[in-house]
């Protein structure tokens, strides 16, 4: 029997739950079994002494119920079990008042209000099955006693029966009436009974749990100052080991310094440049060896002294109080100075001269290193005069250069002269050096006719301006002396002089001219070409006509034949172009090549439109962007003019 009060006390009870859960949990379960036990009981006395199955199924009933209600707390639902557990009791005993009423018959007002005051004295049973701390069971309990009472009546009405007419005659009435009353008391008996003896063992529990509590928290405590004290000695471990790492390196380091300072001072000492180290004052506190080779001074001869023990005389005092300016700025100087050696000769050095900081940020010494230039010095003025006398020879050569150009320029023809054609007409000429290899012709032979030539020389610069000279003056010799006006012929005769006069007696020579050569008949609007690897160029109705030249120069040449003589009959309105291959030789662009032909000839379609002056703009402007930084490849002449 204890092991099942025991085993129905725990059902739905765990350990996860609180205090309150458990309390309230096994409380439900204790009055579940009790009323088991009296419903069970009465509905057994019911049968054996008032033979009523009314009343026998009304409490049997019940019973299930209550079975019910612990299946429920048993798997969680204790709340649903209690809210069924607390309904069952006032239901009960208002439907047993109700029967008792119904099978007796009187008036009494005692007997009339006796059941309805056991209903609502009963129906206070949740306040002690869920705890009088919580509003809604306060709520839930008053509710429920006055819903009973005021219904009453009505559930009389469920029999058949009006209350207020119903004779008292049954003797059973008083009975059912003591058997109410002894089993509501004896109920609230046991329930206060058993929570008092929970409420013991809860505070009992309680002290335990605060035992525990405090005993677990003393032993928390003891943990974590372990843990501390543990962590502590870790930290002090750990910085021990890092003291230690840290006196090991810098052991090493020490090491290291002390055999990196021996090398450097192995270095200084052995170093090509002289050094020298003085205190702030300028006195000398250190010299290596190569100090003591240059100036002839020993270690112990300078110690002690003053840096101007090695003046010469040469810098002013000027000159020595920008470097202390320098230097206790805390910044560097350098530059040459000239001293002087223990024997009395001067000498040139290279001196960069350091303030050396100490931790406190204040100069502690000067370091100077010195570097012997004398012989760089002497072989600098060496130059320096060699250089002075380069520069007079080439100012002369430059005057001579000038002279020439002034010399071709007044036997060359000017810009001026194209006024001959009497038509519009520009030329483009730019010359590479001072004086050009390339030049231009032109001669009014009658009203009518005119020369005009284009000629490349071989070479530019003073080379190419003798050729030009010679050139232009046998082609005027050969035009207004020996009457030759035909081109063809006037090339095959021009080369037949130039190698004639640039052979002499040699067999091979590359010496020569490049040729375009026109003779314009205004009146005929005709033009006789002959070419020696200068091509004539015609636009005419936005198309490019270009007449070939024969493919050999006016010198000498292996498959030498005469030259082709070409007559063009021109239309109003066409653009006639005569150049040098300055302009399409000329490197540069983006990819840094030649202009070329090609390109040379677009551009002369895109502008031939224009008046001849702005082309001439347009194509010194071209070339130049072209150009970008690139020198200049060639001389350049292009020569233009319109037919009218």
């Amino acid at each position: 029997m204890k092991r099942i009060f025991k085993y129905i006390s725990g059902l739905g009870v765990n350990q996860e739950q609180s205090i309150y859960e458990q309390r309230s949990n096994t409380l439900l379960n204790q009055v579940s079994l009790l009323l088991i036990l009296f419903f069970g009981f009465i509905a057994v006395m019911t049968v054996i002494k008032l033979d009523s199955p009314v009343i026998f199924f009304l409490f049997a009933g019940n019973v299930l119920f209550i079975i019910f209600t612990l299946f429920l707390n048993q798997y969680g639902y204790s709340t649903l079990s209690k809210y069924i557990l607390s309904g069952i009791i006032p239901v009960s005993f208002l439907f047993v008042g109700a029967y008792a009423k119904s099978i007796g018959v009187t008036n009494n007002l005692m007997l009339y209000l006796s059941p309805r005051m056991l209903i609502t004295i009963t129906a206070f049973l949740p306040i002690l099955l869920f705890g009088i701390h919580r509003k809604k069971h306060m709520f839930l309990a008053s509710i429920l006693p006055t819903l009973a009472f005021i219904f009453y009546d009505k559930v009389h009405n469920f029999f058949g029966i009006y209350v207020d007419k119903i004779p008292v005659e049954s003797e059973a009435y008083p009975v059912f009436l003591g058997m109410i009353v002894m089993y509501f008391f004896s109920v609230i008996g046991i329930i206060i009974f058993l929570q008092q003896l929970n409420f013991h063992y809860e505070i009992k529990l309680s002290k335990n749990n605060e035992g525990l509590k405090k005993a677990n928290y003393e032993v928390n405590v003891k943990n974590n100052e372990l843990i501390s004290a543990e962590e502590e000695l870790r930290q002090q471990n750990e910085e021990i080991i890092t003291i230690n790492n840290h006196l090991n390196e810098n052991k090493s380091f020490i090491e290291q310094q002390n055999t990196e300072l021996n090398n450097l001072k192995q270095a200084v000492n052995q170093s090509a440049m002289s050094i020298l180290i003085t205190d702030i004052q300028g006195n000398i506190i250190y010299v290596n060896k190569h100090f003591e080779i240059l100036t002839g001074y020993s270690t112990i001869e300078v110690l002690g002294q003053k840096t101007n023990v090695l003046k010469s005389g040469k810098h002013n005092d000027e000159f020595y109080k920008s470097i202390w300016t320098t230097v206790l700025a805390a910044k560097t100087w350098s530059g040459e100075i000239q001293n002087k050696r223990k024997d009395g000769s001067v000498y040139w050095e290279y001196n960069v001269i350091s303030p050396v900081i100490n931790s406190a940020g204040e100069i502690s010494n000067f370091i100077a290193s010195k570097e012997d230039i004398t012989d760089k010095k002497e072989a600098e003025q060496k130059l320096i005069d060699a250089h002075k006398i380069i520069e007079k020879k080439n100012l002369d050569l430059t005057g001579s250069i000038n002279y020439a150009k002034t010399i071709q320029k007044a036997v060359l023809p000017k810009t001026s002269d194209l006024k001959l054609l009497e038509t519009e007409s520009f030329v483009f000429f730019k010359p590479r050096d001072v004086v050009s290899g390339d030049f231009w012709y032109i001669e009014k032979l009658n009203s009518d006719k005119v020369i005009i030539a284009v000629a490349d020389c071989t070479g530019h610069g003073v080379p190419g301006a003798f050729l030009t000279m010679l050139g232009y003056n046998t082609l005027q010799y050969l035009i207004n002396a020996v009457k030759i006006v035909n081109p063809s012929d006037i090339l095959n005769e021009l080369r037949k002089k130039i190698i004639s006069i640039l052979s002499d007696g040699r067999k091979n020579f590359r010496d020569g001219m490049d040729m375009a050569i026109c003779s314009y008949n205004k009146k005929n609007l005709t033009i006789d070409y002959a070419g020696a690897n200068r091509p004539l160029i015609i636009i005419r109705n936005n198309e490019i006509i270009q007449y070939k030249p024969d493919k050999m120069p006016i010198g000498l040449y292996h498959k030498e034949k005469p030259y082709t003589c070409n007559t063009i009959q021109l239309q109003k309105n066409d653009i006639v172009y005569m150049y040098s291959d300055g302009y399409t030789d000329q490197f540069g662009g983006s990819d840094n090549r030649k202009l070329t032909s090609n390109r040379f000839k677009e551009v002369l379609l895109k502008i031939h439109t224009k008046t001849l002056e702005n082309q001439k703009e347009i194509l010194a402007e071209f070339f130049n962007k072209w150009k970008i930084d690139n020198n200049q490849t060639d001389d350049v002449i292009v020569l233009g003019f319109k037919v009218e």
